[in-house]
């Protein structure tokens, strides 16, 4: 990505912040109409989640914020509130179950930033004592495979969306939650930092390099099976930079939505010969521009401020 990642507490004083990603939640389809968010303040379901927020029992947030030469920007936030019977959000399990809702800005979408604050507020909901967290989440939103990597399971669909909850005793929360001690954690981080461009790729946020795994023989013509959570894309072929991305697959076809400034991106404009790794297999393709910001025409389901690119496979035996 170039930048760091850097989660931090949040509170009371991030309220502008943690409104601005809870409308980012709320319109998340690029293709739905948005209203002011002055203008959505006053949502009923919106108050429910920032009403006095910091004030009561169970109010969690975390901050993500990119560190660059200009110091801390946030790019999302995550947050998450225990309600009532008489008054709770979709994603509602019982009284003593935080429901968590998570946001991030449209331009750091892909980059890993999500994974961090959803890794950060389940390690201090577990140091808080909490036995579970739930969240609602529409079927078709690209941030669901993630919250099933973390262990989320449904329990219920309210209103189309799935109620998902994730149980922090069980034993897949407790490996998980080893593993993401501050400790480990940190000397996970330095050793894949130091050892990622050799050994098979990116690293949630900390970019790798070429890409290893089995090598497809036949050239793709249909991604429909694709199912993974992100996948892993190498530019600069010469000497390979790895990256984790979202992605869509539509009508067969397997496209990604970079946006400006971010180093991979720039690779990728000057060789669009690259490669992707899905389910351990790695596939060449060829990056094609599809569309630019503000020019996606009848192009529908990417956010209008990104560019889309079509991955298309190339034959076996290409670079």
């Amino acid at each position: 990505m170039g930048d760091s990642i850097r989660v931090r507490d949040g509170g009371a004083d991030d309220l502008p912040m943690l409104e601005a990603m809870l409308f980012e939640a709320f319109f998340w389809r690029p293709e739905r109409e948005r209203p002011a968010l002055d203008d959505h303040r006053s949502d009923v379901e919106f108050q429910k989640w920032v009403r006095g927020f910091g004030g009561r029992a169970g109010d969690r947030a975390v901050i993500a914020e990119r560190i660059d030469d200009d110091g801390a920007t946030p790019v999302g936030a995550a947050s998450h509130r225990l309600f009532t019977d008489a008054e709770h959000s979709y994603g509602y399990i019982d009284a003593a179950t935080p429901e968590i809702v998570i946001g991030v800005a449209r331009h750091a979408r892909g980059e890993g930033v999500g994974r961090a604050l959803m890794q950060a507020l389940i390690e201090r909901a577990r140091g808080d004592g909490r036995d579970a967290l739930s969240l609602s989440v529409e079927p078709d939103n690209f941030a669901r495979r993630l919250y099933e990597q973390l262990g989320f399971e449904r329990v219920n669909t309210v209103g189309g969306a799935w109620t998902m909850k994730l149980s922090l005793y069980s034993l897949f929360a407790i490996v998980f939650a080893a593993l993401a001690s501050r400790a480990a954690l940190l000397a996970t981080v330095a050793v894949v930092a130091l050892a990622s461009t050799g050994c098979g790729g990116p690293f949630f946020i900390i970019p790798g390099g070429e890409l290893r795994g089995e090598v497809a023989t036949e050239p793709v013509t249909d991604w429909s099976f694709v199912d993974d959570a992100f996948i892993d894309l190498a530019v600069r072929p010469s000497d390979p930079y790895s990256v984790e991305l979202n992605y869509t697959v539509k009508d067969g076809a397997l496209y990604i939505d970079p946006a400006d400034g971010r180093k991979w991106f720039d690779y990728l404009r000057e060789e669009p010969n690259v490669r992707v790794r899905l389910g351990g297999k790695v596939y060449p393709v060829t990056a094609v521009l599809v569309a630019e910001p503000g020019k996606h025409g009848e192009l529908e389901g990417f956010d209008p401020d990104r560019f889309v690119y079509r991955l298309d496979s190339r034959p076996a035996g290409s670079p």
